[in-house]
C-alpha cells in the first residue's frame, strides 16, 4: 500500500472493512468482528510518519483545542517527550513490531499483512487476535493484555542491543485508563524503552463514555506517558459487528 497517496490508502482500508462487513451480514464470519471507520487519515499518517501540520504537542493542545475540533481536524496529540525525540516523522518501519487490540484490521493492512491472509484470519474466527510473525504483528483480545507484552518485548529489544527497531502499542481510550497501561507505560518511560504508545480514542468503552466515567468529559486528556500519542475519532460502527446482530 502506497502511504504517500493518503486518499488511495484510505479507500483501500475502507473497501476491506466494507467487504468483511458484508460477509458478516451474510453470516459467513465464524466469530465476533470489531470494525473501524473514521480513523483512516490518522493511522495512515502515523504509519507513514506524521508531519508538523498533522499534530500538536500535548501542552499546547490542552490550552488551545477541544476534543471536537481535534477530531474534526484529524489532529494527533503527541507527548512532549515524543516531540523532543524527533521520532514523530519516522513512521512505522518494516523491522518494527505492532502490538494491537481486538480492533486491528487497519493496523494489520498498514503493516503490510496481505489482505488475503488477514481475510482468512477473520473468516475463520480470529478477527480479534490475528497474528503474523513474518509481518511483526501481535494482537490480544484481552483488554489491555497486549500492553504489558509490548513493554516486555521492547525491554528485550533494548537488552539485546537491537538498534532502530521500535514497538508500536495501539490501544483504546478505556484501555489507556487501566492499571496495566499505567504500569507498562511508566516502566517504559523510566527505562527509555523503544516503544511508542498510540491511544485511539473513540470516546467510549463498548457503549460507556470513557471520560465521563473518569470525570474528565469534554477535556483534552493530558499526561501522555513517555513516547506516546493520542488521536480522537468517531466510529460509524458499533463496538462489535455492523449493528444488525443481537447485542449483549
Amino acid at each position: 500500500m502506497d502511504l504517500s497517496d493518503i486518499e488511495s490508502a484510505k479507500q483501500h482500508l475502507i473497501a476491506f472493512e466494507n467487504e468483511v462487513a458484508q460477509a458478516c451480514q451474510r453470516g459467513e464470519v465464524k466469530g465476533p468482528v470489531h470494525f473501524a471507520h473514521g480513523n483512516e487519515y490518522q493511522l495512515i499518517k502515523i504509519f507513514r510518519g506524521i508531519k508538523p501540520e498533522d499534530y500538536v504537542v500535548e501542552d499546547y493542545a490542552e490550552r488551545t483545542y477541544s476534543i471536537d475540533n481535534l477530531r474534526k481536524n484529524g489532529l494527533i496529540v503527541v507527548s512532549d517527550e515524543l516531540h523532543r525525540s524527533s521520532l514523530t516523522n519516522r513512521g512505522v518501519k518494516p523491522q518494527d513490531w505492532i502490538f494491537a487490540s481486538y480492533r486491528s484490521h487497519y493496523q494489520a493492512l498498514l503493516k503490510g499483512m496481505p489482505p488475503e491472509l488477514l481475510r482468512k484470519e477473520i473468516m475463520t474466527g480470529r478477527s480479534m487476535h490475528p497474528l503474523s510473525q513474518d509481518h511483526h504483528f501481535v494482537t490480544s483480545a484481552i483488554v489491555p493484555g497486549h500492553i504489558p507484552q509490548a513493554a516486555g518485548f521492547a525491554f528485550g529489544l533494548k537488552r539485546k542491543g537491537i538498534q532502530d527497531t521500535y514497538v508500536w502499542a495501539f490501544c483504546g481510550d478505556m484501555a489507556a485508563e487501566t492499571g496495566a497501561f499505567l504500569e507498562s507505560s511508566t516502566y517504559a518511560a523510566r527505562h527509555k524503552l523503544p516503544i511508542i504508545f498510540v491511544i485511539e480514542d473513540n470516546g467510549v468503552s463498548v457503549d460507556t463514555p470513557t471520560q465521563k466515567v473518569w470525570g474528565l468529559e469534554g477535556h483534552v486528556q493530558k499526561s501522555l506517558p513517555g513516547l506516546s500519542m493520542r488521536y480522537w475519532y468517531e466510529n460509524k460502527y458499533p463496538h462489535q459487528g455492523v449493528g444488525r446482530e443481537v447485542g449483549f
